[in-house]
């Protein structure tokens, strides 16, 4: 099996390629961030079909920026939907095996006139505003009989466990405290654990790594601005794992994460309150 994200925002991207290579374990997973970089690898489809292609609707032409091509056939909404154009090239590309299609989109389907997307099927429009892992069940949805001839996933995450990233300091102590009763008041037996440095070694990356394998939620603490906990996020984002990131009111979120959801506190009663009801809504969202 073989996917296709095609998305230019990197941060997007990965949390896609990450939830995907967690999912589907035995897919290989490509991604791409421009409208020019997609056209020009679908003559090489033809030899390695994709099965699930990913498209972002607004996409660039190139890197660094470059005016768009002309719309195709004189069409005015071509011209603005990148994305849709990639899937016409792709249709007309004359596969093998059609892939299955996802756009990927911040406009609303209703808005999306009906013209430019009935010669694309089988698509399947998805709004970013359900965020990546409804892809990832749509995908499930689609790919059901592919899934079947899988074996089954060698290492489920486990439901009571809970890992928090943060730096290896005295301060971290109090945030880690009020971590711990936020997510031990919501359900019964959860555990939150955390990764002490020991004295004279270095951290042990490998321990982390397995750790945040199997664990169902990460939380991070960005306050410190240190060098392990973004190596850390990166690692349980690439595996993806769900994320929610706190950081101490004034903290400078470095460019790489700037664009992920963070919850900032005044005070550590303010922290758990908050948490508190970040992880219930995921709680919930996990259930449904």
């Amino acid at each position: 099996m073989r996917i296709v994200i095609v998305e230019d925002d990197h941060i997007v991207s990965n949390e896609l390629r990450g939830l995907f290579r967690r999912e589907f374990r035995l897919a290989r997973v490509d991604t791409f961030r421009t409208e020019q970089e997609f056209q020009e690898a679908i003559p090489g489809f033809t030899q390695d079909v994709p099965t699930l292609v990913i498209l972002d609707v607004m996409l660039p032409w190139s890197t660094p920026a470059s005016p768009l091509p002309l719309p195709l056939g004189g069409d005015s909404h071509r011209g603005l939907l990148a994305g849709v154009r990639c899937a016409s090239r792709l249709r007309e590309a004359n596969l093998p095996n059609q892939p299955w299609i996802i756009l990927y989109t911040v406009w609303p389907p209703d808005q999306l006139p009906p013209e430019i997307t009935s010669d694309l099927k089988p698509l399947i429009i998805v709004e970013k505003d359900k965020g990546p892992h409804h892809v990832v069940q749509v995908a499930h949805s689609i790919l059901r009989a592919q899934l079947q001839d899988e074996p089954p996933f060698l290492s489920k995450p486990l439901p009571d466990r809970v890992f928090v990233i943060m730096p290896f300091s005295d301060g971290s102590v109090d945030t880690f405290k009020a971590v711990s009763r936020a997510i031990k008041s919501l359900k019964k037996g959860i555990r939150p654990h955390k990764i002490d440095s020991k004295p004279g070694s270095f951290a042990l990356i490998e321990e982390i790594e397995r750790a945040i394998d199997s664990c169902w939620l990460v939380v991070c603490d960005l306050s410190e601005e240190r060098p392990n906990v973004y190596y850390e996020l990166g690692y349980a984002v690439a595996r993806g794992k769900r994320v929610v990131s706190i950081a101490k009111h004034g903290t400078h979120l470095h460019f790489n994460v700037a664009g992920r959801k963070t919850l900032f506190f005044e005070n550590f009663t303010d922290l758990e309150s908050r948490l508190r009801q970040e992880v219930s809504d995921l709680m919930t969202e996990e259930s449904s």
